[in-house]
């Protein structure tokens, strides 16, 4: 069974068993709208499911049958999900994970404007001035990243400082 980070079954992923064991194994299903898949009648071993399903991040398990009725349970996490850790992160000043879920994020749609943004905010917020340029651009984009902080942009033509609600602040 393929589940997301909020328990929610992935239907119609793309999955692949294989064995490093048997190279004539190699199955392909997809799951359904349960998420649930079915390789048929396999032998105790050592296989791999490999997956894929657009807007999600790809699966690569490695595993090892005990039996044939063993139930195999996947997590994987969609681009809005770890746009939300990441964001979940921020508020809990945990920027290593931020920068995890990000990264992450990124290597789903490298040219997402809110994982840029994230991105942008993460160095800002580890001091890292110089890599932070894409906050001016996008800052207009994503109000939704509430802080208690205020975000000085060095960049602008005067300093400028945001609040919690994206507003221009005093200093």
């Amino acid at each position: 069974m393929i589940y997301d980070y909020d328990n929610l079954p992935v239907s119609s992923a793309l999955l692949t068993l294989t064995s490093p064991e048997d190279v004539k194994i190699n199955f392909t299903v997809y799951s359904d709208i349960n998420g649930r898949f079915d390789f048929g009648e396999v032998n105790a071993g050592m296989y791999t499911i490999e997956g894929y399903k657009a807007g999600y991040e790809d699966i690569l398990e490695n595993f090892t049958f005990a039996d044939a009725r063993q139930i195999v349970y996947i997590k994987t996490a969609s681009l809005e999900q770890l746009l939300e850790k990441a964001y979940n992160s921020f508020e809990n000043s945990a920027y290593d994970e931020a920068k995890n879920y990000i990264e992450r994020a990124e290597n789903l749609d490298h040219q997402n404007e809110k994982a840029l943004f994230y991105e942008a905010l993460l160095y800002l917020e580890t001091q890292d001035i110089t890599k932070s340029k894409a906050l001016v651009v996008l800052s207009e984009n994503y109000k939704d990243y509430a802080s208690k902080r205020h975000y000085v942009i060095p960049e602008a033509e005067e300093k400028l400082y945001l609040d919690m609600n994206w507003q221009v602040a005093d200093e």
